[in-house]
């Protein structure tokens, strides 16, 4: 009995004094089976990416759009078809091209930051003239020492926060050690490794910084990393304004007059937030451009047929892209099969032709999720890999001639038969053919079931012409917002001129959740594709856990942690720490927020459903909400049931275990049986 206890005692020991090594183990092991197990090219762009490195390391200088080696693609070609990518994605490839490039599936990354590709190039240098898969095996290496880094600093930082003797130490790092799609992710070729290795540094340096106290050489550091996020991608660049918060919190702590200068900044940041906003210009609300510059305005005009204001097109915008409409589902359902009238007062400041709106539909497709094992046959026809789906399904034009403009106002309508709209997500399109300094005006837009006679305009009952009557019948018109009265604010002039062209801040991307009834479908298939390719699946997230409704657990799990932050909130175990956990919380709040509407807007010219490799650039912040929230949860269960800690922390052990088990077999029957 007694040599029993001393083994204990000196097994306890070796695990304390080892902790670190025995996590960064488990985390070699986990990742050279993903490094191996998984076939070559099936991660998220994986062709692209290697493409970009090999670029750099056997060329002088960084490669620029379009610059490929047609060699190099022959190689790579071969060794996709070899290893039989066709039979689990369906994409085909090549390698006797001769004309054109070899097509490996994804577009140029040249436009990356090679920072990250110029790292995992370096092996590559040694390689030169040798197997191709070989080269991607020793890439995806580069990135698992990079994984490898994240679980040291996940370590660290948890150590600073919590001490070397409390179970977040261990708890935490294990966590990340055993989310499968983490792993996945993480022992890819892929930028975004570099991006979370960047902003883990990020973290670890702020909680040093916070906890410790400022110092030159904390705050060197900090920069340092900032500079690094900006440097790897942009999904990093979240560390920019959080770093502000780290400092504020580091110079204000335990000053009497903090509390006033939160105040302060609290009134600084309304100011702002009513500085960036245009009090000059709005958008229409419900009316959605692909980006800042294709949104129409909305305009105080004299001789408005309906209200004081009309919606606006102009040229410089209209260049771009048209703009749109988007239908409520309930409308499209009603409208199916039958005659619609479509009519809008229209004119312009100089005499013009344009085409007359149509109507558009489109599915907001993603890869489907299929159980394994399946013959590869099936497999070809069941998964649809790209992210990226063409959103248009069908196209109706309401009127095949142009119509001529005057700039008096003229009410123009015609007639379709409606077809079956079986797509996600329905809209009116306006059309982008406005002459250079020439502007097109838009009032009273009516679209209602029926045949009705455009000689005789509708009579509406309001400036928000929602209701009226036509040819003596009243009617409630499916278009919404149809005369530009409702507005949505928009980013002043100066600042728009200063953003960024790939930057999406149309109502079509920020604030479309306002319109959740036209738009919640795309939300709710984001909410749903983020958590499942945040927990467990694989490949171009198109792999998933082996079961009948595994993700189902994961639910459930999901809201366990979920209630454990509450918990956690609730016993105050945040009150040393609660500088450090809201930044986590703010940099983790913010990362979801931008990913959840990465595709919000795109379903106008391809549907993008976004996926949660956008938002582990966080995984550390993440986790250390959601793990230290369980941990309480596991206190309060020790403290009303009695239960072991020693079990309790043992289950948490074995849970995550399991998971990660779970996962390397379900990637095992589904590429190897």
């Amino acid at each position: 009995m007694i040599d029993l206890i001393l083994f204990g005692q000196r097994f306890k020991f070796f695990i304390k004094n080892n902790l670190i090594w025995l996590l960064l183990i488990l985390g070699l092991i986990n990742g050279l089976i993903f490094v191996f197990w998984v076939p070559p090219w099936m991660h998220y762009d994986e062709p692209g990416h290697f493409e970009y490195a090999w670029l750099i390391a056997n060329r002088p200088g960084f490669p620029g759009p379009g610059d490929y080696d047609q060699d190099m693609r022959r190689q790579l070609s071969a060794s996709i078809i070899e290893h039989d990518i066709y039979g689990y994605t369906g994409m085909t490839t090549d390698p006797f091209e001769v004309d054109q490039p070899i097509i490996i599936w994804t577009t140029h990354t040249s436009t990356h930051s090679p920072t990250y590709y110029f790292l995992a190039g370096l092996p590559l240098r040694l390689l030169k003239n040798t197997d191709i898969t070989l080269q991607l095996y020793a890439m995806r290496l580069v990135s698992l020492g990079l994984f490898l880094a994240v679980i040291w600093m996940a370590y660290r930082t948890c150590r600073t926060l919590f001490g070397a003797e409390h179970p977040l130490t261990w708890m935490v790092p294990l966590f990340i050690v055993t989310l499968p799609s983490f792993v996945d992710l993480m022992t890819a070729a892929n930028n975004d490794v570099g991006a979370i290795f960047a902003f883990t540094l990020f973290t670890w340096l702020s909680a040093e910084m916070i906890k410790k106290g400022f110092s030159i050489l904390r705050l060197m550091a900090l920069i340092a990393s900032v500079v690094l996020c900006y440097l790897v991608k942009n999904t990093a660049w979240t560390a920019i304004p959080l770093s502000f918060l780290v400092l504020l919190f580091t110079l204000l702590k335990g000053k009497r007059y903090e509390k006033f200068i939160w105040i302060a900044l609290g009134v600084g940041l309304v100011l702002v937030v009513a500085l960036v906003i245009s009090w000059q210009e709005s958008a229409p609300a419900y009316f959605y451009g692909w980006n800042m510059d294709a949104n129409p305005m909305r305009q105080k005009v004299i001789n408005t047929p309906v209200g004081e204001r009309a919606i606006v097109q102009e040229s410089q915008r209209a260049d771009v892209f048209q703009f749109y409409h988007i239908l409520l589902p309930e409308d499209r359902a009603a409208l199916a099969g039958k005659t619609v009238t479509f009519g809008a007062w229209i004119w312009a400041d100089e005499p013009t032709s344009i085409e007359f709106p149509g109507v558009r539909e489109g599915q907001l497709l993603y890869p489907n999720l299929i159980q394994s094992p399946v013959p590869t046959v099936q497999r070809t026809t069941l998964i649809t890999i790209k992210n990226r789906q063409v959103a248009e399904t069908q196209r109706i034009t309401f009127s095949q001639e142009a119509i001529q403009l005057t700039q008096e106002p003229q009410f123009f309508a015609y007639n379709i038969k409606m077809p079956p709209m079986g797509g996600d997500i329905g809209w009116i399109y306006f059309p982008n053919t406005v002459e250079d300094g020439n502007r097109i005006y838009w009032d009273g837009i009516v679209m209602l079931e029926g045949v009705f006679d455009p000689s005789t305009p509708p009579v509406f009952d309001d400036s928000q012409a929602q209701t009226g009557s036509w040819d003596g019948l009243p009617f409630t018109n499916i278009i919404r917002n149809a005369s530009g009265e409702r507005l949505w604010s928009v980013l002043a002039a100066p600042l728009r001129e200063l953003m960024p062209d790939h930057v999406n801040l149309s109502p079509s991307n920020v604030l479309s959740v306002l319109d959740i009834r036209a738009s919640g479908r795309y939300f709710q298939y984001a909410a749903e594709r983020i958590f499942r390719t945040f927990w467990a699946v694989f490949g171009w997230a198109s792999v998933p856990l082996y079961g009948q409704k595994p993700y189902r657990f994961l639910f459930a799990l999901t809201i366990i942690y979920l209630i454990a932050i509450l918990v956690a909130i609730f016993r105050k175990a945040y009150r040393d720490n609660w500088r450090a956990m809201v930044i986590f919380a703010v940099a983790a709040g913010l990362q979801i927020f931008i990913t959840w509407f990465r595709g919000a807007g795109s379903w106008f010219i391809q549907t993008y459903i976004p996926v949660a490799r956008y938002i582990y650039p966080v995984i550390l912040p993440l986790s250390l909400l959601m793990v230290s929230g369980f941990e309480q949860l596991m206190l309060f269960i020790h403290k009303t049931t009695k239960t072991s800690k020693a079990v309790l922390y043992g289950a948490y052990v074995f849970l995550q275990l399991g998971i990660i088990i779970w996962a390397i077999l379900s990637i095992h029957i589904f590429y190897r049986l």
